[in-house]
């Protein structure tokens, strides 16, 4: 009888366990008003940051295809590039504590990529950080940064995002935008510098 209990007992804490856990697989998609304002955020933040011309050759800014998130504790001591850095104004709600795909924006200067891309740049290299920022350049013509944003926190009549250009290890900004909805498309209508080295 006791064995049955615990079984019982067993068989109930794991199939509930396995109901709580959270779904395997990829990251959702952003919603098309979201895509729409992270077309706008990259067109008016990143870039005016690639418009220095590299001996004829097209700049580009790669362009991390998951936005950051809010994270627990746990969650930035072991995937600390899925992080918001510094999300201060940022409100904190459902979708700013999710990390969605981002689609291809097919901007001409502008090229997706998955974490795993700009962090194999850097593994091995904790003494010497410029090593990763050289070979992201040799791995990419034309590469001046990397881009990470969070997805849009809809607020008020618009939207805030969290966005960061990285361009070496004592080079990049920080911006928290906001959007609002102008003629039928999204259009940053403020910016605050958070951070820049």
């Amino acid at each position: 009888m006791f064995v049955t209990r615990l079984t019982a007992t067993l068989s109930v804490a794991l199939t509930c366990g396995a109901a709580i856990q959270p779904p395997a697989g990829p990251d959702p998609a952003l919603e098309q008003d979201d895509v729409a304002i992270i077309r706008a955020v990259v067109e008016s933040a990143i870039l005016p940051e690639l418009r220095v011309a590299r001996f004829g050759q097209q700049p580009i800014a790669l362009l991390i295809g998951q936005t950051v998130k809010f994270c627990t504790p746990e969650e930035r001591r072991l995937q600390s590039w899925r992080c918001l850095g510094d999300p201060r104004g940022l409100p904190r709600e459902r979708k700013t504590e999710t990390s969605f795909r981002v689609p291809d924006l097919n901007l001409p200067s502008v090229q997706l990529v998955t974490p795993d891309v700009v962090q194999r740049a850097f593994e091995g290299r904790p003494d010497e950080p410029n090593d990763g920022w050289e070979q992201l350049g040799r791995s990419f013509p034309g590469f001046r940064g990397v881009a990470r944003f969070s997805a849009p926190a809809y607020v008020d009549d618009g939207a805030v995002v969290f966005v960061s250009f990285s361009c070496g290890s004592l080079c990049g900004k920080t911006w928290l935008l906001r959007l609002a909805l102008r003629d039928g498309r999204w259009r940053v209508v403020d910016r605050k510098l958070l951070s820049m080295s």
